[in-house]
């Protein structure tokens, strides 16, 4: 998320307005190269370390020695463009391991293609299970099916493994690990130790509101602890790749912060009241974010999932 679209309006509190300003340095030298889905591109973001856009969400390549190391895998219908695209730029080294940052589609659509050449894939056993059975996504409203059993993923963790988990690969260290009920149950961060980028999926928006899918697990609250693990996690020169946008510093993610603490509160404030999700918009609850689109899908989103378990009470 850009910081530069979380300034507060004059007409805003002044509580967290001096923090957000603090806040305003982006990664410079964004190319031109993002691209939009369906248009492959690289971006070369270290010597060893590659961002595709095109695919329906960012696609991360490490390239070692032994081979390449992917965040997530596009949609299926880009699965064999990507795959194409990938063995032309990186001369047909073998794919060893694949992470998937989330069960959906966008994130996990070659993965049937790339288990076939052998490659491990790693995922959050949430995420395998949600990709192993039917589930309606009520906020989509949409169906699931079953996906393939040569699509799930072959080695998962559990939130309660020690963590980091480490794997490597030609000379590199990548950790991973768990950032609970965010944007979904399953969410992980990926850690390209050696190149200080780290891939978080969908858990940072960037100009956007975060999508929170309290169908498959994920909230606001959820969203507070992950954010707050990667800023723990960050380092002055870190990069952050989501899964849609340019690569972001801390920065973002403090902004996103600061913008789901205040709008996890306004939002609570008037669900105590007894108030409906249009008669919370009618109140312009995320005065101060105009700039973002989709503002009823983030407060319905909200409202969904702070109903769920006596979360509208009080702190995670």
């Amino acid at each position: 998320m850009n910081p530069l679209n979380l300034i507060k309006s004059p007409k805003q509190p002044a509580r967290s307005t001096g923090a957000v300003l603090g806040l305003i340095i982006l990664l410079s030298g964004a190319s031109s190269a993002w691209a939009a889905t369906g248009d492959f591109a690289i971006t070369s973001l270290t010597d060893s370390l590659s961002s595709i856009s095109g695919a329906g969400a960012n696609v991360i390549v490490l390239e070692t020695p032994d081979g390449l190391a992917l965040v997530d895998s596009g949609t299926p219908e880009q699965a064999e463009g990507l795959l194409e695209f990938i063995d032309e730029n990186f001369d047909g080294a073998p794919i060893r391991v694949l992470f998937n940052t989330n069960w959906r589609p966008e994130h996990t659509g070659a993965n049937e293609a790339i288990a076939q050449r052998g490659a491990t894939i790693i995922a959050h056993e949430n995420t395998r299970l949600w990709m192993g059975t039917e589930y309606y996504v009520e906020w989509e409203e949409e169906n699931y099916m079953p996906r393939p059993e040569s699509a799930l993923p072959t080695a998962t963790f559990y939130s309660s493994d020690l963590q980091p988990l480490i794997y490597e690969l030609g000379g590199h260290r990548i950790e991973y690990g768990h950032l609970a009920e965010a944007h979904t149950d399953g969410d992980i961060y990926v850690r390209f130790t050696d190149d200080d980028v780290i891939a978080v999926g969908d858990v940072l928006a960037v100009d956007a509101f975060p999508l929170l899918d309290y169908s498959t697990g994920g909230w606001i609250g959820g969203a507070q602890a992950a954010t707050g693990r990667l800023i723990e996690l960050a380092g002055p020169s870190t990069k952050f790749i989501a899964a849609e946008g340019t690569p972001q510093t801390r920065a973002a993610l403090e902004a996103q912060l600061v913008m789901l603490d205040e709008l996890r509160e306004r939002i609570r404030l008037q669900m105590i009241q007894g108030k409906s999700v249009d008669e919370i918009l009618a109140e312009n609850v995320t005065e101060g974010y105009e700039s973002l689109p989709d503002p009823k899908r983030f407060v319905s989103n909200v409202y969904n999932g702070l109903w769920w378990g006596g979360r509208i009470r009080g702190p995670i």
